[in-house]
């Protein structure tokens, strides 16, 4: 099954399934944008398929298919709560409870001169790559026994420091779609300092980057793929505060190359949140 390829926008709320001659799709409306979905003609059976859409691409918890004779239209039952972003509450309680380690990239010359990157593809300075290398070391160090999934995010500077730590860890690297910083538009190219200005347009908002977080590290936390794994996730600074604001319900920081736990606590809903340090 391909990924998401955005063809338009629709208003409606039902996601309806069509079917044409050449290959089978997917029409969705989610977040306003229409999408193509292609299913393999060798498909054995289209409901399973159809779950497997909804479940990856999109907020639903639960959902039904109904069939009007002419089309498929995919109707949530309940939705995960990402659009009430201030019920941290309740995102929280519904957050897979996987233990994982969060790893920040080392650091760019961007980094170096402060300047805002966001998604831009910078790679690591010499300085990062020793930080990669150094973060590698320490994971090495701690003589994991369960399986491990080394995560990253698309960015040519995470993956370098998680191709560093899955080198040290014999595994390999497994790219994860949308876990990369914000998009701060224009500004990307201004000094931090400048970027309290009013955001240009194009720029990710405060509400949707957390909105992607949220939804992103829900289904990365449910992919069967990364079942009873231990999972290193390398990604950035602003994910990082964000999640740990989510889940700990404090807004903690990230050095290059540091590398947290996250964890389940069994006194409440709230995460543990510790530093990893040298053995």
């Amino acid at each position: 099954m391909s990924a998401l390829q955005s063809i338009g926008s629709r208003s409606s709320k039902s996601f309806i399934v069509k079917f044409s001659d050449e290959f089978r799709l997917i029409l969705s409306n989610y977040s306003g944008n229409e999408y193509l979905v292609y299913i393999p003609d060798n498909c054995e059976d289209i409901n399973i398929a159809i779950s497997e859409v909804v479940k990856k691409h999109l907020s639903f918890d639960e959902f039904q298919v109904t069939f009007d004779g002419q089309r498929r239209i995919i109707e949530p039952v309940s939705k995960l709560p990402f659009d009430a972003l201030e019920d941290v509450e309740k995102i929280r309680t519904i957050f897979p409870r996987e233990e994982f380690l969060f790893v920040r990239h080392g650091r760019t010359d961007w980094n170096k001169d402060l300047i805002n990157q966001g998604p831009l593809d910078l790679p690591l300075n010499r300085e990062g790559e020793a930080q990669a290398e150094q973060t590698a070391l320490l994971l090495k160090e701690l003589s994991v026994k369960q399986d491990i999934a080394v995560i990253s995010s698309e960015l040519a500077r995470a993956r370098q420091t998680a191709t560093a730590i899955a080198r040290e860890l014999e595994k390999s690297v497994q790219v994860f779609p949308d876990v990369h910083e914000r998009y701060f538009g224009d500004f990307r190219l201004l000094e931090k300092s400048q970027s309290e200005n009013p955001l240009p347009p194009n720029a990710e908002t405060v509400e949707s980057f957390k909105r992607r977080i949220y939804m992103s590290f829900y289904k990365l936390l449910k992919e069967k793929s990364f079942k009873g794994s231990l999972k290193i996730i390398v990604s950035h600074s602003l994910v990082f505060k964000c999640l740990s604001l989510l889940l700990t319900g404090e807004k903690v920081g990230i050095n290059f190359g540091e590398v947290y736990s996250f964890s389940p606590s069994d006194k409440d809903e709230k995460w543990d949140l510790q530093k990893i340090v040298k053995i």
